[in-house]
């Protein structure tokens, strides 16, 4: 996403004139949930139980990270 900011330049003659430019705006930032929120949700009700195993109670996961986890199990890219 973009957006427009005025930048204040010296022109040739030496006043100050405004232009307009574009800047990123930050990406938002992605929700975290907590392990039981994401064993609660309706995305993952098929793959619970493995979630339950592969998720620690203390830490907290976007969505992403949640599903990459599942992912890279079903791969047996496990560590």
């Amino acid at each position: 996403m973009t957006g427009k900011n005025r930048l204040l330049k010296r022109s040739d003659n030496g006043k100050m004139k405004s232009e307009e430019t574009e800047s990123e705006k930050p990406e938002k930032a992605e929700t975290l949930f907590t392990k039981e929120q994401l064993l609660r949700s309706e995305r993952f009700q098929d793959r619970k139980d493995l979630l339950n195993a592969l998720l620690s109670p203390e830490q907290q996961y976007t969505m992403k990270q949640a599903e990459q986890k599942t992912e890279d199990y079903m791969k047996g890219k496990v560590k």
